[in-house]
């Protein structure tokens, strides 16, 4: 905060927050890790107590899977499950831990990485101001994620993390497209939901194809459908039959039944779902205004958020929640990813090495107040 003369000599208050000395405080590796393992511990401090009625039957399920053939897993979560499985029957076994204490634990892990890579992809802001624009990135309600949520979406949306920051490698540093193209895939293996980013990874190829990089389009496609084709075979030999993939998965509407997976429209609902996506991504009401105003710059990473953020926007309007919406929150928290990056990464470019205006610190504390509140009364239930 500094003070600067007005023209009739009174002194005005800039609320503009300066930008920091020169250097970028993100940039060392060391620091990121020790953020990164801090806000682990805050997760962990600050756990989520609210259990939804899928995670009330993870004991029963496991405690039925994992002595019969070692995990539990299911066609549409395979890796997701499977290491939350196998880590509660490890713990379980040496530190006699629960199935919801494995989980919360797992979470926190991989909302630790999630933070570190978000920090990672901070650095390729045009701005030194990079903590806020971490703060802002984080000042959304889907980080109850990483508050040691009970259920199967946390290990995906951090794979999601470095694949947008892998993508942004691609598409900026013309890096192999290859690096993006297995982490989607292998995020896919660890939850389907992660598929709806596919046209987003067209994308990336077309990107690639048209640099001249045709042999590593090639080899990311190899390589992708090794990692999907390679999981379902791991699987089906470990005792989950690639025969029970059409009857078993939302993907494919349980048996085809593709009109119960798709929301009911009414006003009613819609909402709701207005309500929850802005306290999962608050970010949204920023999207706006930076359209109207011209402040989108469309180059190749741009292009690459905002076509990932509208697949996920159009995910959100018409998939069907079938714990209903409150319980199925942690189901749209995905999608805050490549919004939120598309909002803040716009609002800090425009800001570049100047000072941060008032009302963008004003809507970040706000955005804050608003998520975390959410958070610490999840924790005291």
């Amino acid at each position: 905060m500094s003070g600067t003369s007005a023209p009739t000599g009174e002194q005005r208050v800039d609320w503009r927050i300066a930008a920091p000395p020169a250097g970028r405080w993100v940039d060392s590796p060391m620091v990121r890790a020790i953020i990164a393992l801090g806000s682990g511990v805050v997760f962990y401090a600050l756990r989520n107590w609210f259990i939804n009625p899928d995670g009330e039957a993870f004991p029963m399920k496991f405690m039925v899977a994992v002595p019969l053939r070692g995990f539990h897993a299911t066609h549409d979560e395979m890796w997701e499950l499977y290491i939350h499985s196998r880590f509660w029957a490890f713990t379980n076994a040496t530190l006699g831990w629960s199935v919801a204490q494995s989980y919360q634990v797992l979470s926190c892990a991989a909302g630790a990485v999630f933070v570190f890579l978000l920090l990672t992809y901070v650095r390729r802001f045009e701005s030194r101001h990079q903590l806020p624009a971490f703060l802002a990135c984080v000042a959304g309600g889907y980080m109850q994620l990483f508050f040691g949520d009970v259920e199967n979406y946390t290990l995906m949306t951090a794979l999601v993390m470095a694949y947008f920051l892998a993508a942004a490698w691609s598409l900026r540093d013309r890096g192999s497209v290859a690096v993006p193209s297995v982490l989607l895939a292998l995020a896919i293996t660890f939850h389907l939901e992660a598929g709806f980013l596919l046209p987003s990874l067209a994308y990336l190829y077309l990107s690639a194809w048209t640099r001249g990089q045709r042999v590593q389009v090639g080899l990311a496609i190899a390589g992708s459908l090794f990692v999907v084709g390679g999981t379902f075979v791991f699987f089906h030999v470990a005792g989950l039959p690639i025969g029970d993939l059409f009857a078993n998965s939302h993907a494919i509407g349980h048996g085809g039944h593709f009109r119960q997976m798709l929301a009911t429209p009414s006003v009613s609902y819609y909402v709701q779902i207005a309500r929850l996506s802005l306290l999962l991504v608050p970010a949204w009401i920023v999207v706006p205004f930076l359209l109207l105003s011209r402040r989108i710059s469309w180059d190749p990473i741009n292009v690459h958020l905002a076509l990932a953020s509208i697949v996920m926007t159009v995910f959100v309007l018409c998939w069907k929640p079938q714990l209903g919406i409150d319980n199925d929150w942690n189901l749209y928290a995905m999608a805050a990813v490549p919004i939120s990056l598309l909002a803040w990464r716009n609002v800090f470019n425009a800001i570049g090495d100047g000072r941060i205006p008032w009302p963008v610190v004003a809507l970040i504390a706000l955005f804050s107040a608003h998520s975390y509140s959410w958070v610490i009364a999840n924790h005291f239930l």
